[in-house]
């Protein structure tokens, strides 16, 4: 009970041969053995807290399919950790109905492929994520595999040929059954997005909806770049807006590393190098461990990675694995080669 209370472990008490009625009232010989054991365990007998949780009462009866309900009961909890997905999902939801009204429309139990086309940085993964979270827990046997994130690691490309082909190669020759094509977000989608991240709420603050316009229409529908111009501009006065559109207008026809470059550029020295460094040595790491490698390194990184994480430059995610879009570290490549 202290690791539930302490770090927030969850615990399922198993009865074995007794009855539901005694474990909750802790009465008969149950109940004696019980404040013997929470005595011995705790001075302050605090293990009594455990016969207030909902547990199985194991019927040695039934004793095998009492024990199949408490594995599964496990196996579904362990289960329940969805894929890392960015908060704000602005018009998310309506497209993952659009992908799984494609795959609804096999019939067979045949091995089915689905691709998901796009330009960069218009969220292809950040879908396909989504949609994985929402159908999962209709099939018995799942696996999520990023294609470009394990590529670019030591022998990622012997790794994804062995899993890949092993999961989806059952035939002589492999097609892709249908197609989604990811649009850019409309403007009123394009707009919340990008005052989600540039004023933490749905919409410009007042004063500021001409500037966030104007903005906006060089991001071209793109979440992110909406999303790390808007982190650009969270709390900027209007000088400092009209200082970054000027900049925006010198990018040539919407080019998306050029959007990006922006929000790199307007870092501090150690920052640039720290970002440059997590974009070629350390994406797929638990974030301690970059934490211990970009200090050794000489980087101030007390606050420099929720920086780069709050700019929407590198991410985190529910594993505390560092993770960098593929634009962004085709823009740091980009930098270093000059």
């Amino acid at each position: 009970m202290e690791c539930s209370r302490t770090i927030d472990q969850m615990v399922i008490p198993v009865f074995y041969g007794v009855s539901l009625f005694d474990v909750h009232h802790q009465g008969g010989m149950f109940g004696e053995a019980f404040k013997d054991l929470a005595q011995r365990i705790s001075k302050n007998d605090k293990s009594s807290e455990g016969s207030n949780i909902l547990g199985f009462v194991v019927d040695s009866r039934n004793e095998s399919e009492d024990i199949r309900k408490v594995v599964d009961h496990v196996t579904d909890l362990l289960d329940r950790t969805d894929l890392f997905v960015p908060g704000h999902p602005v018009g998310l939801e309506s497209r993952v109905q659009d992908v799984i009204q494609l795959l609804n429309r096999q019939q067979s139990k045949d091995t089915l492929l689905l691709g998901i086309w796009g330009m960069g940085g218009i969220g292809k993964t950040t879908i396909a994520k989504a949609t994985y979270n929402k159908i999962r827990h209709d099939f018995e046997a799942k696996s999520f595999l990023n294609v470009r994130e394990v590529w670019e690691q030591d022998n990622g490309e012997v790794y994804l040929q062995r899993r890949l082909l092993s999961d989806i190669y059952k035939t002589a020759k492999v097609k892709v059954d249908y197609v989604y094509r990811m649009n850019e977000m409309d403007w009123n989608e394009s707009l919340e997005l990008f005052s989600w991240h540039a004023f933490r709420q749905s919409i410009p603050i007042e004063g500021f909806t001409d500037l966030s316009t104007d903005v906006v229409k060089y991001c071209g529908g793109l979440p992110l770049a909406l999303k790390v111009i808007g982190y650009l501009l969270c709390g900027r006065n209007k000088q400092g807006w009209k200082s970054v559109l000027e900049k925006l207008k010198l990018i040539p026809n919407n080019e998306v590393l050029g959007l990006l470059r922006i929000s790199f550029d307007d870092l501090c020295d150690d920052m640039k190098e720290m970002f440059l460094d997590i974009a070629f040595f350390c994406i797929g790491m638990d974030q301690e461990d970059v934490t211990k490698i970009l200090k050794d390194w000489g980087h101030h990184v007390d606050t420099g990675i929720s920086v780069l994480v709050q700019q929407s430059l590198v991410t985190v995610d529910q594993m505390n694995k560092i993770g960098m879009h593929n634009m962004l570290q085709e823009m740091g490549r980009g930098i270093i080669r000059g």
